[in-house]
């Protein structure tokens, strides 16, 4: 299944985590060393997930939904295990290193975190949801996951 839609309209029998990402401070990356750098961290930072992801579980997903944000859709999945996967992306990401003419870039992410359930209705709000708690966490200080029961600094 490619649509994000049609995984959720087919998750009722079994849990269905979302994991809305948003790379911490990108317009100050492409501020400061140009797009081309903003647009070579996008790819480094989509390839160590995947490469991660990968290695996990062949049925989650990774999409870019658009500028610095992604989304991983973890079908049949808890929350406590889609936990354990924004744990492992943050620490993936600490060991990237992006390259620059002196020295190298560190990036970290904010992590939003929901599990559907009945009261979501569609994957819109879903998503919604999950993008709610992805704001949490870049407002509280980001590098940090926010889910529906705790906010969690994995720093």
């Amino acid at each position: 299944m490619n649509n994000p839609g049609d995984t959720f309209d087919n998750h009722d029998d079994h849990p269905l985590a979302l994991i809305t990402i948003d790379v911490d401070h990108f317009k100050q990356i492409n501020d400061t060393y140009g797009h081309l750098m903003g647009n070579q961290t996008l790819i480094a930072f989509s390839r160590q997930l995947k490469q991660l992801l990968s290695n996990q579980n062949d049925s989650y997903k990774f999409y870019h939904t658009g500028g610095e944000e992604f989304a991983i859709l973890l079908p049949n999945t808890s929350l406590d295990t889609a936990r354990k996967v924004v744990h492992d992306c943050q620490l993936a990401l600490k060991t990237l290193a992006i390259p620059l003419t002196e020295g190298q870039l560190q990036v970290t992410a904010s992590f939003g975190l929901a599990v559907a359930n009945p009261n979501d209705n569609s994957a819109t709000n879903f998503f919604k949801r999950s993008d709610r708690y992805l704001y949490q966490s870049k407002n509280n200080g980001r590098d940090r996951l926010t889910d529906e029961s705790t906010d969690t600094d994995l720093s």
